[in-house]
Parts: structure tokens; sequence; C-alpha cells
């Protein structure tokens, strides 16, 4: 495992699990690809490629725009101002802290 003062790096397949309330992105949990959602979560990250090959056909332009539109929307003010945006909370989970503690000991 690369090791840097700077920052933390977590070892393992990883997902990315979003909480909402009312239509806004509330907070993100980083964990292993093998954790099972939490209440409310959804998961980001999706497969696309396999061996090479994409598993899917690409998006066209108007559902890409449409699903960033929504993306953008979920953000709150403070997130989406240019100039010292506030960042999302970003949760580690449990399974995922352990993993990088006994990697590195």
């Amino acid at each position: 495992m690369k090791q840097s003062s700077q920052k933390a790096t977590y070892p393992g397949k990883k997902q990315v699990f979003r909480t909402y309330s009312q239509g806004m992105i509330q907070a993100d949990r980083l964990g292993l690809a093998s954790e099972s959602i939490e209440g409310q979560e959804i998961s980001l990250l999706k497969l696309v490629m396999k061996q090479g090959k994409p598993l899917s056909n690409p998006d066209c332009l108007d559902t890409i725009r449409q699903r960033t539109q929504a993306s953008v929307a979920s953000l709150s003010e403070a997130n989406r101002h240019l100039s010292q945006p506030t960042p999302i909370v970003v949760n580690i989970s449990n399974p995922l802290e352990s993993l990088r503690q006994t990697l590195s000991s």
C-alpha cells in the first residue's frame, strides 16, 4: 500500500454510497465494493467496461444532459459556489478503515 504523510490511501475495490434528503445530497460514504447499501443510500460507481469491452452502449447526449442537470440541482447553494465551495461530507466506512489500518501496521 502506498504511504503518504499528506493523505490517506485506501486499499481494495471501492464504492461510493450517496445519501439524499428531499432531493439534495446529504453525504457520501466511501466503502468497499462488497459492502451493502445502508438505509436510503444509492451506489454511485457502475461497471462500464469488463476485459476491455464496454458492457453497454454509451448514453446519448440528451440522457447525459438530463443526468448532469439533475446532479447539479442536487447540490446545495453552498456546494455550488465557485469561490470556496462547501465540500460534500465524505465518511469512511468502518470496514474500509479497518482494512487500511490492518495493512498499514
